[in-house]
């Protein structure tokens, strides 16, 4: 499989191994993700293709579940860090650069800028230093709910249903460790997971359809 050289230096540096687990704590999206496929998934011992499954942040805690997964990755370093996941208990794209860049204080930042000013002309996402910048994330190409819907039926899936992940509290990062914190952060991300009109505040979709 060939990967874009920006996007494989930017995996290369490992960064997204402990990137859903700062501080060793599971952030909003690892939560809020497993929350979802529990719900949507059915149960196990069903198979799941967990398609750029990187360091099998998902694939692992999912194949403890009972599910029988297979990871497929082009990065070979994630492959790697997947098969030592796969033996060891868990220490988990789509971005919203705007608010990403205005919520950490990005936007006036001369490399962030011309990254988000094209993330809003055509959705692409293009970081000229993935490796000493791997915070700003990598080449990409970011989707709008109604997007992604679509995509997902142009693929010749049905009854595609879009959710938000993170909800409105996404950006409360230095909060999350609060416990108290973390429970209303939840409580908002459940209450606007599914309106049209909030789900593009989630920094990540999860879309759920089925095949004909």
């Amino acid at each position: 499989m060939v990967i874009d050289p920006e996007i494989e230096s930017h995996y290369g540096t490992g960064y997204e191994r402990s990137r859903l687990f700062p501080g060793g704590l599971p952030s909003l999206e690892f939560v809020r993700s497993m929350e979802l496929l529990g719900r949507l998934l059915p149960p196990p011992p069903a198979r799941l293709l967990d398609v750029g499954g990187g360091p099998g942040t998902y694939a692992a805690p999912l194949a403890r579940c009972g599910y029988l997964v297979q990871l497929v990755d082009p990065v070979e370093l994630h492959v790697e860090q997947a098969r030592q996941a796969a033996g060891s208990d868990p220490a988990a794209t789509f971005t919203a650069a705007v608010g990403d860049g205005l919520y950490r204080d990005w936007l006036d930042d001369p490399q962030f800028r011309p990254i988000v000013d094209r993330d809003l002309v055509d959705g692409q996402h293009r970081n000229p230093d993935p490796v000493g910048r791997p915070e700003f994330f990598t080449t990409a190409y970011f989707h709008t709910p109604d997007g992604l819907q679509q995509e997902i039926g142009q693929a010749g899936f049905s009854g595609a249903t879009v959710y938000g992940v993170e909800g409105p509290g996404w950006a409360l990062r230095q909060e999350w460790a609060d416990p108290r914190r973390r429970e209303q952060i939840l409580f908002a991300a459940r209450a606007v997971e599914a309106e049209p009109s909030l789900i593009g505040f989630s920094a990540h979709l999860i879309a759920a359809a089925t095949r004909p």
